[in-house]
């Protein structure tokens, strides 16, 4: 008795056996392969993130210092 599933020609089930269970398995490694490099990355940018907030944070500072000291400026020369 045959299990129900899709016809696969003779050829196709000669080559992959049980297809379905074959892909299944590569569909995982190629997942967990994905998956990996794809963490690491995402690793590496929250330290290069976090690594440079101290000079993007002193730009900030500086930035508002000028814009403060302009406006001050302005509106004293009037």
């Amino acid at each position: 008795m045959a299990l129900p599933g899709p016809k696969l020609k003779p050829e196709t089930e000669e080559i992959w056996g049980c297809g379905r269970i074959h892909r299944r398995g590569s569909s995982l490694q190629l997942r967990r392969s994905v998956s990996w490099p794809g963490i690491g990355l995402f690793a590496v940018g929250a330290h290069l993130s976090l690594a440079n907030v101290g000079p993007q944070q002193e730009r900030v500072k500086a930035r508002r210092e000028f814009v403060k000291d302009r406006l001050r400026k302005l509106l004293d020369d009037d």
